[in-house]
């Protein structure tokens, strides 16, 4: 239970932080309904996202993992932002932040035991950031696809 209070206060707090505030203001003053001012919003709210996940050293040593989850925090910030821009409704994006939160903690939960980002992806250096830029690479991807040129009349 603690757990899924931990997930869901931090997507309640970092979406309404990143996308609804941050996202939405950059949007505001680059030009709401334009194609540049939604990408210049998603894509600085998205590093901001993911820099936030630095704090991580604070609490582990596990460096390379950290750094793994900076990139990925920001690819899939970006998809988020997506989703957003699409739906209009932050709720959408609570909910697929509360997923993606909880995964992160599948072993923990089973096992009682704390796992760092590193030993999740398979405890090698370059392959935590391999696999962190690769599933960085398909959620920009995703987040490209739902805002593609012929969607725009139709984003929020």
């Amino acid at each position: 239970i603690f757990i899924a209070a931990l997930c869901m206060g931090a997507g309640i707090g970092e979406e309404l932080m990143y996308r609804g505030m941050i996202m939405s203001m950059i949007r505001g003053a680059a030009g709401y309904k334009s194609r540049n001012g939604l990408i210049l919003g998603m894509t600085v709210s998205s590093v901001l996202f993911g820099l936030t996940h630095l704090t991580n050293l604070f609490s582990t040593d596990d460096v390379i993992g950290t750094f793994g989850q900076v990139i990925y925090a920001m690819c899939v910030g970006f998809y988020l932002a997506a989703v957003y821009a699409r739906t209009g409704n932050i709720w959408y994006n609570i909910v697929l932040h509360f997923f993606v939160d909880i995964a992160s903690f599948i072993k923990t939960i089973f096992t009682s035991s704390e796992v760092t980002v590193s030993e999740i992806l398979g405890g090698d250096p370059k392959g935590v950031i391999i696999i962190s830029v690769v599933a960085g690479i398909v959620f920009l991807f995703m987040g490209m696809f739902i805002i593609r040129k012929s969607k725009m009349p139709e984003l929020s």
